[in-house]
């Protein structure tokens, strides 16, 4: 079993891969590794490395305005296709691909297919040629009008892209963020109970929005796409704990996705606004939930789902009103064909 992971880093793209449960003379290298700009249009014939000894590789050179999945395997054998976790746009902190996790059967998550982000309202002109190149269909918003006309999503005039309005749940007070309430002495705690509760709210009044959102991915011409928020960890993040949770990643795996957001936005978000909160007398230990993926928000509010409805899938097919056909495409659209491999060159 062949598993290969993908960081950027200053020179280049660090690429690292482990083998395990691997049958005699399987899986002993040398390892070749090829690039492309799409998981299906890997470049085989030109390999950028072959690996004899150890088990990575720095690709320095690649052009930086473009994605690069990566291609590890032994000739002759089937690899593996990965990429970074996080797509590095200028003007967006936690815009990622959901591709590469392990789900039903041991069949990964494709790349490429499907992502999620924060706002796209500061992206860069670098970054709209490298969104085009991401070959996006539909861009999904959940944000409220009143985000959306603050912050309108810069996107490229790409022909047969669309954007379509997801509204999920409602500014407290007419305001567009509840820490405005905080700076405001009128919410002092919002903890992890608060959290939940507010997922739980989402999940019940916006079930339809989120089954809307699987139904949509799941019909023809849909994919890739891509479903954002504002931070792209609330909304966003109980989106991408269902698809994933649909598609049979493992609930530890969907909970690791989940708490990316604070690596990839939250640290940097609380460190900007500490200086303002503590000027405002405000615990910043007492908003942190509010302001972050907190692993424990997510698990309660999916374990909750589970008790009402039975299952994850329960809550899909009942409240949320995605169809068995549905999720049945969404799993043939979204994973690999085989145990989590890609065909061997040539294949």
């Amino acid at each position: 079993m062949l598993d290969v992971e993908v960081e950027r880093q200053e020179q280049g793209l660090l690429v690292r891969w482990t083998v395990e449960d691997r049958a005699p003379g399987v899986g002993e290298g040398p390892f070749v590794v090829s690039v492309g700009e799409h998981p299906d249009a890997i470049d085989h014939a030109h390999p950028v490395a072959v690996v004899a000894d150890g088990r990575e590789v720095l690709l320095g050179g690649l052009d930086p305005g473009v994605r690069h999945y990566v291609h590890v395997g032994v000739e002759g054998e089937a690899g593996v296709v990965a990429a970074e976790r996080l797509v590095p746009f200028e003007g967006t902190l936690n815009f990622r691909d959901l591709g590469g996790y392990r789900g039903l059967g041991g069949r990964r998550v494709r790349w490429g297919m499907v992502f999620r982000s924060d706002a796209l309202s500061e992206l860069t002109d670098a970054d709209l040629r490298l969104l085009s190149r991401l070959g996006l269909r539909v861009v999904h918003d959940f944000r409220w009008d009143v985000e959306r006309r603050s912050a309108p999503s810069r996107l490229p005039a790409d022909a047969g892209l669309r954007s379509v309005v997801r509204t999920v749940g409602s500014p407290p007070a007419g305001q567009v963020e509840v820490l405005d309430l905080v700076m405001a002495g009128k919410v002092d705690d919002l903890g992890v109970e608060f959290m939940v509760e507010l997922y739980g709210q989402m999940l019940t009044e916006a079930a339809s929005t989120f089954g809307a959102l699987l139904t949509s991915l799941a019909e023809p011409g849909q994919l890739p796409a891509l479903f954002h928020c504002t931070a792209g960890k609330d909304r966003t993040g109980i989106a991408a704990g269902l698809l994933l949770s649909l598609l049979g990643v493992p609930h530890e795996t969907v909970l690791h996705d989940y708490e990316l957001s604070t690596r990839y936005r939250s640290n940097r978000r609380i460190s900007e606004l500490k200086p303002k909160l503590e000027a405002a007398g405000v615990d910043v230990e007492r908003v942190r939930p509010f302001l972050s993926a907190q692993r424990e928000v997510l698990d309660t509010s999916l374990r909750v789902l589970e008790n009402e409805h039975g299952s994850i899938l329960g809550y899909l097919t009942g409240p949320a009103a995605v169809s068995r056909p549905t999720i049945g495409r969404l799993r043939d659209l979204l994973l690999e064909e085989g145990p989590g491999r890609a065909a061997a060159p040539g294949q």
